[in-house]
C-alpha cells in the first residue's frame, strides 16, 4: 500500500503584525526601537532629491547638474536602508524571539528566573523620510531628509512550543540583542552603499584594527568619500516625535552609546 505523502508544513512567518500604522496608534505596552541612518547618508540623499527637483546649487561636483546620477544615488540609498532594516529584523527575531513562559521570579537589576522559550514576536515597522514634529500636527522638520525607522515590538508573543501568548523578554532585547542587530544593520547598509556607489567610510574609534575584531562595525561611521558634507551646513541631531507619547522608545544610538556626542550621527 502506497504511503500518502503529507504536504510539508510551511515555515511560520518570522513575526506577526502588531498594528496597522495607517489607521492605528502603537499599543502603549509596545517598545519602539528607533533606527537612524547616518547623517552623512541623509545629506547625500537630500542633495540627490534637490538635484532631481531642479536645484542647480545642490550637491558637489559628482552630483551637480546630473539628475541621472541623483536617481542612482537615491535608489542605492533606499536599497541600503532596506537591507539594513531587513538585517536588523532578522537578528531581532532570531536572537531576541524569546518569551517568559510560566512563572517567573524577578531579580533586581537582573533577568528574572524562569523558563524562556523561542516564539513569534509581534512587530510593525513605521518608516519615515523626515523627522516629525510635535503631536498633534506631526509636521516634518525642514532641515533635510532624516531617514529612520521605528520598529515597534509588542509586549507578548506566541510560543512555538504551546502556541500560547507569553510576555516578551524585553530585557534581553534591549542590550545584547539590540547590539547584535545594530551591527547587522550598519554592516548591511554600509556594504550596499560601498558596492553600488563606491563610498568609503570613516574609521571607527580604536583605529582601523577595531574594524576586524568584535565588536565589529559598531562605531558610528560616516561617508568620507565622496565628501558629501563639504560646504553643507552643520546638521545637529534630531528626534522624531511620532508615537513618542504612546509607548516606551529606545533610540538604538543612545542605548548603545550613552556617553557619545549627542549631535553625532
Amino acid at each position: 500500500m502506497a504511503r500518502v505523502k503529507r504536504p510539508a508544513t510551511p515555515p511560520r512567518p518570522a513575526y506577526r503584525p502588531l498594528f496597522d500604522p495607517a489607521v492605528e496608534q502603537p499599543p502603549r505596552s509596545a517598545v519602539d526601537f528607533c533606527w537612524e541612518t547616518p547623517v552623512s547618508v541623509c545629506v547625500y540623499y537630500d542633495q540627490a532629491l534637490r538635484v532631481l527637483g531642479g536645484d542647480r546649487t545642490a550637491g558637489q561636483g559628482y552630483l551637480l547638474g546630473h539628475p541621472e546620477v541623483a536617481e542612482e544615488v537615491i535608489e542605492a540609498i533606499l536599497a541600503a536602508r532596506e537591507a539594513g532594516v531587513a538585517a536588523a529584523l532578522d537578528t531581532l527575531c532570531r536572537e531576541g524571539g524569546y518569551l517568559k513562559v510560566g512563572p517567573h521570579h524577578p531579580r533586581p537589576g537582573r533577568a528574572s528566573v524562569g523558563k524562556y522559550l523561542p516564539g513569534q514576536l509581534c512587530i510593525t515597522r513605521v518608516p519615515h523620510e523626515y523627522m516629525l514634529g510635535r503631536h498633534p500636527d506631526y509636521e516634518p522638520t525642514a532641515d533635510l531628509a532624516r531617514l529612520h525607522d521605528h520598529i515597534f515590538i509588542g509586549a507578548d508573543g506566541v510560543a512555538d512550543e504551546d502556541r500560547q501568548w507569553w510576555p516578551v523578554d524585553h530585557d534581553s532585547l534591549r542590550k545584547p540583542v539590540m547590539q547584535m542587530a545594530a551591527v547587522a544593520h550598519r554592516a548591511a547598509l554600509e556594504d550596499v552603499l560601498a558596492a553600488r556607489l563606491g563610498v568609503r567610510w570613516s574609521v571607527p574609534p580604536g583605529g582601523r584594527e577595531a574594524m576586524y575584531r568584535p565588536p565589529i562595525r559598531q562605531a558610528f561611521r560616516d561617508i568620507v568619500v565622496p565628501d558629501v558634507e563639504d560646504g553643507e551646513p552643520w546638521h545637529p541631531r534630531a528626534y522624531c516625535s511620532w508615537g513618542l507619547w504612546r509607548c516606551r522608545r529606545w533610540n538604538v544610538a543612545d542605548e548603545l552609546y550613552p556617553n557619545r556626542d549627542p549631535d553625532a550621527s
